[in-house]
């Protein structure tokens, strides 16, 4: 049986939590025809106590977080936001939370985070050097914040050996089948995915995201040029203009616009 303890910040989305329950119910029906372990999950929350979702609908909490034990898979759910200075202090107010994340990665524990819930992973420093992939309208944002992430804002779910993170909203549901398959089997995975109309083939959010808050490459100059002329369309275009703006050369923005 692997356990999984899932955390429970103020806002949360509710899906990220128990949207990934039911897959794991269904897993676990899965594993139980074939006679195998399946999966075992708590609810935890800073203090012990219920804890409201950004729905308003307040789940019941098993314990606090500091009753985590040891070899749970910790997932981190995405919490909600009105604009990102609201989401910085969102983040500063979790600072307790932030430390404990940089400690279970320290002491072994495997960490997986949806939507905005990565952000907490940044913030603890556990990224840093790693893949990872979030909400896409943040990628501008999660760059300049984390610059020693490796991020992948195209991505739906990046994995390493004991991270894993996933991108907005109904993301979850990808990061369900990466779970499932790495601690219960891709078999399990494939059928989870059938049962629940999953495309288990799906790999990209970028043909979800808009041109004005995201950019489909991971060229942060090239982005902020995307975003001067976003503003600009109703004006005639210099690429002159353009370059003394990004403080760049014309050649080198050519160049970088081609091989984005």
């Amino acid at each position: 049986m692997t356990d999984i303890a899932f955390l429970l910040p103020p806002g949360f989305f509710t899906s990220g939590v128990t949207g990934l329950i039911d897959a794991f119910m269904l897993a676990n029906r899965q594993m139980a025809t074939r006679g195998g372990p399946g999966l075992r999950w708590r609810l935890l929350s800073a203090d012990g106590g219920p804890v409201a979702a950004s729905s308003g609908l307040r789940l019941a909490a098993d314990g606090s977080f500091a009753e985590l034990r040891a070899g749970e898979v910790i997932i981190v759910p995405g919490v909600m936001f009105d604009d990102v200075a609201s989401f910085e202090r969102v983040l500063a107010s979790h600072a307790d939370l932030v430390a404990r994340l940089r400690g279970w990665r320290e002491a072994g524990h495997v960490l997986a985070a949806h939507c905005t819930g990565v952000a907490l992973l940044a913030e603890a420093g556990v990224l840093d050097g790693q893949p990872a992939t979030l909400s896409w309208w943040l990628a501008g944002w999660f760059r300049r914040r984390y610059p020693a992430v490796q991020l992948d804002a195209q991505a739906l779910v990046t994995e390493s050996a004991h991270i894993l993170c996933s991108g907005a909203t109904s993301a979850y549901q990808d990061l369900a089948l990466k779970l499932i398959a790495r601690l219960l089997g891709e078999d399990v995975a494939q059928v989870c995915a059938r049962i629940l109309l999953i495309d288990p083939n799906r790999v990209s959010q970028a043909p979800y995201a808009t041109l004005a808050a995201y950019n489909g490459h991971n060229d942060p100059l090239v982005s902020d040029c995307q975003r001067w002329m976003h503003a600009r369309l109703d004006q005639p275009f210099s690429l002159a203009a353009l370059a003394a703006a990004v403080h760049s050369s014309e050649r080198t923005l050519m160049r970088r616009f081609r091989q984005a």
